[in-house]
């Protein structure tokens, strides 16, 4: 009797045999699960929304900086060049 084989029948596993729950494959990572979690969906989606809003809600403050110097920032580095141009064109 190996190490892999049941306990309680001494048979040995069929290495064919998949888990019920085993992830499908979308692309080369395939689904970035946890190894061994189910796939599931949450049943109140609502709530779980509500939840995680309640939860994140003392860090608004930081989350609505992040965003709004994320937004800046991307502005900054698409039309900064265009207005250096302009500037460095009229000769100021």
């Amino acid at each position: 009797m190996s190490v892999d084989a049941d306990p309680r029948t001494g048979a040995e596993p069929d290495p064919d045999d998949k888990p019920a729950y085993a992830p499908q494959t979308g692309g080369p990572m395939g689904r970035m699960v946890a190894p061994g979690m189910p796939l599931e969906r949450s049943k109140d989606f609502r709530g779980t929304l509500r939840r995680l809003g309640s939860r994140l809600t003392p860090d608004l403050p930081r989350i609505v900086a992040v965003v709004v110097l994320t937004i800046s920032g991307v502005l900054l580095s698409a039309f900064g060049p265009r207005i250096l141009g302009e500037r460095h064109a009229r000769g100021k």
